[in-house]
């Protein structure tokens, strides 16, 4: 009786141990991925003239931006297909990023991107896009 559980116990030990690695190989490849947001504009003056979306790299602690624009009354659409990939900060509730003149900052909960924009006249605008996770719809 001794033999059979002196054998069952390295088994068990064995066994969990090959059950946790390919958990945690997965919880590496989930970490690599690149994630979509797709972002609607709110707070301009003006209306979007698509969405925003934004690629959000956790391993890299990146972000990558592809504005959609936004059509004004007086100067037609600005910022449509400016992308940039800016440094980010990612936690467990938020991912905060900046560029020159403008501070993101994404609540990973509601997908709201609350931004602080300082012009070049130092006036302080705030806005924000509520975003989603993009998902193939076809």
């Amino acid at each position: 009786m001794k033999t059979t559980s002196k054998l069952i116990t390295p088994l068990i030990i064995a066994a969990f141990f090959a059950l946790l690695a390919p958990m945690q190989a997965g919880d590496k490849d989930k970490s690599n991925r690149t994630i979509t947001l797709v972002c609607d504009q709110h707070g301009f003056s003006g209306r979007p003239a698509g969405p925003t979306i934004i690629d959000l790299n956790e391993a890299e602690g990146a972000v990558t931006i592809h504005e959609g624009g936004i059509i004004t009354h007086y100067q037609g659409i600005l910022g449509a297909g400016n992308s940039r990939t800016l440094k980010a900060r990612f936690t467990k509730s938020t991912i905060t990023f900046a560029d020159s003149d403008r501070d993101y900052t994404i609540n990973r909960l509601t997908g709201i991107v609350d931004i602080i924009w300082t012009t070049e006249e130092k006036n302080t605008l705030r806005y924000r896009w509520t975003c989603h996770v993009g998902n193939a719809q076809f």
